[in-house]
């Protein structure tokens, strides 16, 4: 039985675990959201942020799955599955908790016509 085997010392300058790539760009999608939704929040009326914030979270979710499912290298990773799942139930929150008729004038008077002119609200 060999004793001398090849140890690396942490406390003595050895190698760090060095940072994967896809930890990388979760990590900063993780950073991004928050600072998508300032955005929207700083750009859009009020009512329309959580139904945006629905919409990109649904289509960044499903996107990031489908991306899992068709990438070979990926497929057995599966807290990339995690992130996905935590992106799409945030998007079904945030459209849960939406006001239907508020955004729906807001998006209205954003694009330029006016409830009354529309026929008011059906």
């Amino acid at each position: 039985m060999p004793t001398s085997l090849h140890r690396e010392d942490k406390s003595r300058g050895g190698r760090m675990p060095r940072l994967r790539s896809h930890d990388a760009v979760w990590s900063v999608a993780l950073v991004a959201l928050p600072a998508i939704v300032m955005a929207l929040a700083l750009h859009l009326p009020p009512p329309l942020v959580l139904p945006a914030v629905a919409v990109i979270a649904l289509a960044a979710g499903f996107a990031i799955e489908a991306a899992r499912l068709l990438s070979r290298a990926l497929s057995g990773v599966t807290h990339i599955r995690e992130y996905a799942a935590g992106l799409v139930f945030a998007g079904l929150a945030a459209s849960i908790l939406a006001d239907a008729d508020a955004a729906l004038m807001a998006l209205s008077e954003l694009t330029g016509g006016s409830p009354a002119k529309d026929g008011g609200s059906r």
